[in-house]
Order: C-alpha cells, then structure tokens, then sequence
C-alpha cells in the first residue's frame, strides 16, 4: 500500500499516557516498509521509532545506517525477517520510481531523501549503533546503562543523543555537528571521541564537536 504524509511513527499510539505502552517496534514487521521523501521538499519526513518510554520497557537494539533502520544482533548483524518473500512487481516499481535499491538484502524500513530520524527508548538497556548516517538524527533513551555508537555522519548531519540517567557508553567515530547529553545524574558515563578535524567541545553533561561546518 502506497501512503503519503509528512511523518511516520513506528511503535505504540503514544496518547495522553505514553508510560502505559511497552512495544518492540521492529519486531512486529513481516515485510519491508520503504519511505521516500524528495531532496527538495520545504519540510522533512519526520520517522519516530518509539518502544514506550515506561522504566520496564524492553531493551532494544537498532541499527541505522545511510538507508536501512533494522533490529541488529549483538554482534551488529542484521535480524532478519522471520519469512522474507520475494518483492512483488508492484513493489519494485515503486521502490525504482523512488530511486531505490531492490536488489539489497530485505530490512524492515527502507528509505531516502529528505527525512529525519527521532528515536526514543525506556527504561532497559539499549544499544543503538549507526554508520555513515546523511540525515538529521534525535535519540531519547532515558534510564539504563544504553550502548550508543555513531560511525561516519556527513559534515551537514546534525545528531543529538540523550541518554539520561545510567552508566552510558558513547562512541563517536569521524563525526560532526553532534551533541550528547549524558543526564544530570550520579552514574559514571564513558564517551569515546574520535572526530578527525573537528575539536571535543564540552560544557557540563554536553559534548560537542566543533569545526568549520558546526561553528
């Protein structure tokens, strides 16, 4: 099915009580959800990927790279669907109009063009690991001890992590025009911090690179 609009939340219909809904989002999808935004539009794609953000949430594990968003293994493999079918003609027409590849392994969200990413997790432990990220990226983790990696962001890339409370560990590798926010609390945080030409700019819980494309 073919659906237009300006945002897509994967996850629990988060109402007036958000705390009452515990999901894991990915888990659910049998098929390939492919979203495609034009370069050129005024305002971006919003895709809100939610597990309910009570403290006994399920600990998850995403991976995000430059156009897939999957559920990963441990060991940063991808989870595969649990029966993947081939993609219909139908399908692949739309994903080529779209400029998309059909010819790469199955992940459960697909996309391009002009889209950013909000992210937001519970109370468990989470690991997020992203890699050669183009778009805009927001991640809320709130409690636990939350694994949170990001391998090769575009000088143009903003991310912003947040990861409240817990003993959290950042990795950033060759990355601009992030900023980390590990909480106000009394948990010791480990932020590894490898941005190439770009200076380490910390103020209190906040940690940012900086450089002619963030100054």
């Amino acid at each position: 099915r073919r659906v237009h609009g300006h945002q897509f939340n994967i996850g629990p219909d988060m109402g007036p009580n958000p705390n009452a809904h515990v999901v894991d989002p990915l888990q659910s999808i049998q098929a390939m959800i492919a979203i495609s935004s034009t370069l050129n539009a005024s305002i971006p794609t919003y895709i809100n990927l939610n597990s309910g953000n009570a403290f006994e949430a399920v600990g998850q594990r995403f991976m995000l790279n430059q156009m897939c968003l999957d559920q990963m293994f441990e060991n940063k493999t991808v989870v595969p669907l649990p029966s993947p079918k081939p993609l219909s003609s139908w399908m692949q027409s739309q994903l080529i109009a779209a400029n998309l590849s059909v010819t790469y392994q199955p992940c459960r969200v697909v996309y391009r063009g002009f889209c950013q990413f909000n992210i937001e997790t519970g109370g468990n432990e989470d690991t997020i690991y992203m890699a050669n990220i183009q778009v805009p990226v927001q991640i809320t983790t709130r409690e636990g001890d939350d694994k949170i990696a990001l391998v090769s962001s575009s000088s143009e890339t903003t991310c912003s992590i947040n990861t409240g409370t817990g003993r959290d560990v950042i990795s950033l590798y060759n990355i601009s025009n992030t900023l980390v926010d590990v909480g106000v609390d009394k948990d010791d945080d480990l932020i590894d911090l490898y941005a190439g030409n770009f200076f380490p700019f910390v103020d209190g819980s906040n940690v940012k690179s900086v450089g002619p494309n963030s100054s």
